[in-house]
């Protein structure tokens, strides 16, 4: 964890020093163009205050110009917003399972090695010669052990791939998911809107806040 919050630093040190140079704008950065009294323009690089969308780049994760660790994301998910929360958390699970089919599937195929060569070593031969009684040659006669190892190759080998495909797509398209679940739903939800009436009442003019 420290040395991906190093990585992060780095990463945010040099996209800045960029951004700088090249006048390019960063996740939660907006450009303003401003008018003085003599009309002439300037543009500025500020951070976009306004908005609480949590950017996602290249696993690093911006919240109003500023990187967010992975923890300070799932922290704000599980204050603000349960479904997205929910969703990341998802991710983790199937993370762990992926990585505990891959486990256990290349165990069961180091186990099928292990009997097929076992099966290959004690199997019978059947020798042929030819008319004139010379040996041409032999051909292995497959036993239990080498249909066994065969079999826990083919087994093995599937879980271990299906292993593979949950721990390196399924679980980070949750973790995607839930990145945009908490833009969708609830960004910019935490601010409510505050409107005054005014009207009248039957003991006179009312005033009503509204939020």
């Amino acid at each position: 964890m420290k040395r991906q919050i190093v990585i992060s630093v780095l990463f945010v040190m040099c996209m800045s020093l960029l951004a700088q140079n090249y006048d390019v704008v960063m996740p939660g950065q907006k450009k303003v163009t401003k008018t003085d009294e003599q009309g002439k323009q300037t543009t500025e690089i500020v951070t976009d205050d306004d908005s609480d969308l949590i950017q996602y780049r290249g696993d690093y994760w911006y919240y109003k110009g500023q990187t967010m660790t992975e923890d300070e994301f799932v922290a704000k998910m599980k204050a603000e917003c349960t479904p997205a929360y929910e969703k990341f958390m998802k991710s983790g699970k199937l993370k762990k399972t992926g990585l505990t089919m891959a486990i256990v599937g290349g165990a069961v195929m180091l186990a099928g090695a292990g009997f097929m060569i076992g099966g290959a070593a004690t199997a019978d031969h059947i020798n042929y010669y030819n008319s004139s009684g010379w040996y041409t040659g032999s051909q292995m006669v497959p036993n239990w052990a080498m249909f066994t190892g065969l079999g826990l190759l083919i087994g093995g080998g599937g879980v271990f791939i299906g292993g593979m495909v949950v721990t390196l797509q399924t679980a980070p398209d949750c973790k995607r998911k839930a990145h945009r679940i908490y833009n969708s739903q609830c960004a910019n939800k935490n601010t409510s809107d505050l409107t005054m009436n005014i009207g009248f009442t039957n003991g006179g003019i009312g005033l009503a806040l509204n939020f």
